[in-house]
C-alpha cells in the first residue's frame, strides 16, 4: 500500500479552492507526512477530474455518489452513468451519500430514495458507503439497519452521541473523525473516540472545510489531517507511530479487503 504515514479519509481536492493550486496541496501531503487522500466525487464530472489527479499524483483514491442536498436533481441519465462508474476498478467507495435535514428539509422523501439506491449499488458492485448525515441520524440509523451495506462503511465526520456511534458499528460502520475533535469545546466528539474501539476509527479532514486547530478559521487542506490523528492519539492514550499504523490498517481493510 506503499509509505506509512496519515491517511485523509475523507477530502474534497476538486473543490476550486484546493484544485487551482493543487501541487502546493499535495507537497503539504508529504511536509505533514500524509501518505493518501481519498478524494470525494459528488458529480460524474468531478470523478473523472479525480482520476486525473490520480493519474498525476499517485496518492490518492476516489470516491463517488451523489450528495444528499442533491438528490432532487438528479436525472435518470446521470444515475445510469453513476452505476457504469461504480464498476470502474478506480472507484474504491461510493459516497457520500446519506441524508441532510439540514439544508434540504423539503426533499426528504427523494433523499431517502437516493440513499438506498445506492446503498444498492454499492452492494451490486461491492464496495463501501461514505455516509453524510446532518440532523437526520435517526432515518439513517433506520435505512443502514433495513438496506444492511453488503461490505463495510464510514460515518463521514461523525458527530453524534457514543450511544449512535455503537450503534453504527454494529451496522459494520466505521466512525470518521474530522477538525471538530480538536476544537477545545468538542465534548461529544472526544467521548466518542475515547468510548468506540481503535480499529472502528478513521481520521479526515472533509476539507476545504472543518478546518482544525490550530488553523481553525482558515482554509483546510487534506495535510491538516495530521492535526486530527494526533488529537486522536492523545485521547487513546497511544503513540503517533502505533495510531499511524491502526488508522492504516483500518483503512486498508475498508477499501482494499476484497481486492
Amino acid at each position: 500500500m506503499g509509505k506509512l504515514g496519515w491517511i485523509d479519509s475523507h477530502a474534497h481536492l476538486v473543490d476550486d479552492s484546493l484544485l487551482d493550486c493543487i501541487d502546493d496541496v499535495i507537497q503539504q501531503l508529504y511536509d505533514h507526512n500524509v501518505s493518501k487522500v481519498l478524494s470525494i466525487s459528488t458529480s460524474i464530472e468531478e470523478a473523472y477530474i479525480n482520476f486525473d489527479l490520480q493519474q498525476k499524483y499517485g496518492n490518492i483514491d476516489v470516491a463517488v455518489g451523489f450528495h444528499p442536498s442533491d438528490a432532487h436533481t438528479i436525472t435518470q441519465d446521470e444515475f445510469k452513468q453513476l452505476v457504469e462508474l461504480a464498476h470502474d476498478e478506480r472507484i474504491v467507495a461510493i459516497g457520500e451519500i446519506g441524508l441532510d435535514y439540514y439544508w434540504q428539509k423539503d426533499t426528504i422523501d427523494i433523499q431517502k430514495e437516493m440513499f438506498v439506491k445506492q446503498i444498492e449499488l454499492a452492494n451490486l458492485v461491492n464496495k463501501p458507503i461514505i455516509v453524510h448525515n446532518r440532523e437526520a441520524t435517526q432515518d439513517v440509523y433506520d435505512i443502514l439497519k433495513s438496506y444492511p451495506v453488503k461490505t463495510t462503511g464510514i460515518m463521514h465526520c461523525y458527530s453524534g452521541s457514543v450511544e449512535m456511534a455503537k450503534e453504527f458499528v454494529e451496522e459494520n460502520m466505521m466512525i470518521s473523525f474530522a477538525g471538530p475533535l480538536t476544537f477545545k469545546n468538542a465534548r461529544v466528539p472526544k467521548e466518542v473516540a475515547a468510548e468506540i474501539s481503535l480499529d472502528h476509527l478513521l481520521v479526515e479532514t472533509d476539507s476545504p472545510y472543518l478546518t482544525p486547530t490550530p488553523y481553525r478559521g482558515k482554509k483546510n487542506q487534506p495535510a491538516y489531517v495530521s492535526f486530527v490523528a494526533k488529537e486522536l492519539a492523545k485521547i487513546k492514550g497511544v503513540s503517533q507511530k502505533e495510531l499511524m499504523q491502526t488508522l492504516s490498517d483500518n483503512y486498508n481493510r475498508v477499501f482494499y479487503k476484497s481486492k
